[in-house]
């Protein structure tokens, strides 16, 4: 490799770190603002590029650079747009995992293990936050807390009378 190769490699690590902190930062405004920079910095470049050949009276005249920076910045551009665009993962961390659709909100059952996904019917494992959130707001203690078995059994279903009775006042409405 010569010597002069060696800088080329720049182009390449500013165009991986650029879309890899848009895509960390996706639809955020940390990942506008680093889409913001990059286009910045890149039009900076070509900005130079062009005035070189008027500040040395025509000696240092960078045509080839030129024509490739052009289709670079459009690139680097439309990648970082695109990263920037695609959809963040739910921040619950309740989403299915075959289409990750966002699960949270959805009626569960307290005690359900499983959960069927509406939009691509794939069987999903309901995590304990949102499994027991249910009988925590209407006052019941969470059945995972409660010491014997008995108690806990009768916890589940009084949690289940009581969303079975919630459930009966939604649908006579």
């Amino acid at each position: 490799m010569k010597e002069s190769d060696e800088g080329l490699i720049l182009f390449v690590v500013y165009a991986v770190v650029t879309w890899y902190l848009v895509c960390r930062w996706r639809r955020t405004w940390r990942g506008a603002l680093t889409l913001w920079v990059a286009m910045s910095g890149l039009t900076a470049v070509a900005f130079f590029h062009l005035k070189l050949n008027d500040w040395t009276n025509g000696t240092i005249y960078l045509r080839q650079m030129q024509t490739l920076l052009y289709p670079y910045i459009a690139l680097v551009m439309g990648v970082g747009l695109f990263l920037f665009l695609l959809p963040r993962l739910p921040s619950s961390g309740f989403f299915c995992r075959g289409c990750r659709y966002d699960l949270d909100g959805l009626d569960i059952d307290p005690g359900d293990s499983e959960v069927r996904c509406p939009e691509c019917g794939e069987m999903c494992e309901v995590p304990d936050h949102v499994r027991y959130a249910e009988v925590e707001l209407i006052g019941l203690p969470d059945p995972a807390t409660v010491p014997s078995r008995r108690t806990r059994m009768a916890a589940m279903r009084m949690a289940e009378e009581r969303m079975l009775e919630k459930r009966r006042a939604r649908g006579s409405r």
